[in-house]
């Protein structure tokens, strides 16, 4: 199925498998690490081998699992190295906020994902890699993509007519603002744990944002910024789930982002007629089809020209 190719990518087979972790008997233990194989100079060990081997298997994986975790591998060693070459870095907090929404399709916090990742005898830094070579990698080929992309926006409103759009559609239009406990770059356990008992209360207290915000710039610690209006399509992808179960008058979840734990008032929802949100629509669905045999042909030319060298 076509996705964007912003965002990063979940197998329904990995979610359905990994409901079962709980249930599973975690393996032996590994044997002593040594490098397997080197791309571009780069090594990979036998501990990251067998450990993405485990998570593959825990997903249902079948036929040789150990070549298609050394596959997986080595397409994202050098996934990495192109994103490092493009200036395009992940932050953990993305990583964290792609691994939580894991966790809360199979229902369980992302403290005891971890804890069922781990029973199994899979580090849950295994499944982050992965997913941060992934949201890379599709930056990388979106960035790339678009560049080489002659549509223009006369083209796809002219799609979107075909379609019987009109050349707009329904898209929801929040009035948000940003509320950040501020949580200092090396903080200590104690500094993390009262800032998120500070989010906690606010949250609990906050019930419209005309008295909610008022009270909350009166608290230590914490910075409200004012974001003003946007369309759905312009909220940013790793928070737009929380603000779209929000209700008015109320904080999301807290997030860790810039400066600290993050929240979002939403004081206005409403729906609106939007060209943009529709053109974004129609040139996603484009590079959804379109954007995954480029990000094949991008992987097929980077091995090509990539020195692999297996031990």
């Amino acid at each position: 199925m076509a996705r964007r190719i912003a965002d990063f990518w979940i197998s329904p087979t990995l979610l359905v498998a990994l409901v079962g972790l709980l249930f599973a008997v975690a393996g032996p233990a590994l044997a002593a690490t040594r490098i397997e194989v080197i791309v571009n100079d780069q090594p990979i060990t036998n501990y990251a081998i067998d450990q993405r081997a485990k998570l593959i298997r825990l997903t249902g994986g079948k036929g040789n699992i150990r070549e298609r975790a050394i596959d997986e591998l080595i397409d994202e060693s050098l996934q990495m190295q192109e994103a490092k070459r493009n200036n395009v870095t992940v932050p953990d907090s993305r990583v964290d906020s792609a691994f939580a929404e894991i966790a809360k399709r199979v229902k369980l916090s992302p403290a005891n994902f971890s804890k069922a990742l781990s029973q199994n005898g899979v580090n849950p830094s295994t499944l982050k890699e992965r997913l941060r070579a992934q949201i890379a990698w599709s930056q990388v080929v979106g960035a790339r993509f678009r560049s080489s992309n002659t549509i223009t926006e006369q083209d796809l409103i002219a799609q979107l007519r075909e379609k019987g759009s009109g050349g707009s559609k329904d898209t929801a239009e929040y009035l948000l603002e940003r509320v950040i406990v501020v949580v200092p770059e090396k903080a200590s356990r104690g500094e993390v744990s009262s800032a998120e008992a500070t989010a906690r209360q606010l949250r609990s207290r906050f019930t419209s944002c005309e008295e909610g915000l008022a009270m909350t710039k009166q608290v230590q610690g914490v910075v409200v910024k004012q974001v003003g209006r946007r369309l759905s399509n312009e909220v940013p992808d790793q928070v737009r789930p929380q603000i779209e179960e929000t209700s008015v008058g109320h904080l999301t979840p807290p997030v860790r982002g810039e400066g600290g734990l993050v929240m979002f008032a939403v004081c206005d929802k409403k729906t609106v007629k939007s060209t943009e949100a529709a053109i974004e629509e129609v040139q996603s669905e484009i590079i959804g089809e379109e954007g995954e045999l480029f990000s094949r042909q991008y992987l097929r030319n980077l091995r090509k020209n990539a020195v692999i060298e297996r031990r």
